[in-house]
C-alpha cells in the first residue's frame, strides 16, 4: 500500500482490522500482507466524511481494552490523572520514553504509522481520567492532517472515531478521555487543539520537567 498515492484516510479503514495484518515498511510505501485470523474479518466500512461522528458500542467499560491511534509524526502521550486532573507521579505518563507504567497495567508500542497501548483500566479510585493527546513534533499539529482511533476489548471494536487536525497554531490535541463513573468508565470523544507543545502539556498535567 502506497500511503502517497492513497493517503492515510484509506489506511484508518484498514486500522480496526489492524491485527489481522502484517505491516512493513519498504521504500515504495508500505506493504501490507495478511495474517491467519482467529476470526473473519469484519467487512470493512464505506466512505464515510471526516471527521466521522464517534461510534460508540458501549457506554460503560471495565477491565482491559487496546487503544490503536493512526497519527503518524506525532507524539501520543497517554497520561493517567487524579481528581484535580494532574497525574499522581511522573510515572503516569506513558509515552515514548517510558513506554509502562510501574505497576503494569498499560503497555505502549510505537510503530512507524501507528501507536498502540495495551490498557488496563485500574480499579484504583485515585485515577478518575485517563486522557489521551497527540503533540507535534515540528512546529504545529495540522501537519498530521488525520487522527484515526479504534478501541478493541476481546478482540471486538467497540470505539472508532476520526478527527481532522486544521488548525494552523495548534501543537497538540486532546482527544480521547476515559472518565470514572460508578461502575466503570466512560470514553468521550474530543477534539480539542492545544498551543501547548508536549513540555508545557507536562507542566499542565502535573509532571516534572528538567530545564
Amino acid at each position: 500500500m502506497n500511503l502517497e498515492k492513497y493517503g492515510y484516510k484509506k489506511f484508518s479503514e484498514l486500522i480496526t482490522a489492524i491485527r489481522l495484518f502484517d505491516i512493513q515498511k519498504q521504500p515504495n510505501g508500505v506493504y501490507i500482507k495478511n495474517k491467519t485470523p482467529k476470526n473473519p474479518p469484519s467487512k470493512p466500512q464505506g466512505n464515510q466524511a471526516t471527521p466521522k461522528p464517534p461510534i460508540n458500542h458501549v457506554s460503560i467499560i471495565t477491565g482491559k481494552i487496546d487503544i490503536i491511534v493512526c497519527a503518524p509524526e506525532a507524539d501520543v502521550v497517554l497520561w493517567r490523572l487524579d481528581g484535580n486532573k494532574k497525574v499522581r507521579h511522573d510515572g503516569d505518563m506513558i509515552f515514548y520514553g517510558q513506554t509502562h507504567s510501574a505497576d503494569g497495567l498499560i503497555h505502549l508500542e510505537i510503530h512507524e504509522i501507528f501507536t498502540y497501548f495495551s490498557c488496563t483500566l485500574p480499579d484504583d479510585d485515585s485515577i478518575q481520567y485517563v486522557v489521551l493527546t497527540a503533540s507535534s513534533q515540528s512546529d504545529t499539529i495540522n501537519h498530521t492532517k488525520l487522527l484515526s482511533v479504534v478501541i478493541e476489548q476481546a478482540e471486538q471494536q467497540i470505539f472508532e472515531t476520526q478527527y481532522e487536525l486544521n488548525d494552523n497554531d495548534a501543537k497538540s490535541m486532546l482527544f480521547l478521555a476515559l472518565c470514572r463513573k460508578a461502575d466503570g468508565w466512560q470514553i468521550v470523544s474530543h477534539h480539542q487543539m492545544l498551543k501547548n507543545d508536549l513540555r508545557q502539556l507536562c507542566q499542565v498535567f502535573g509532571v516534572e520537567v528538567d530545564d
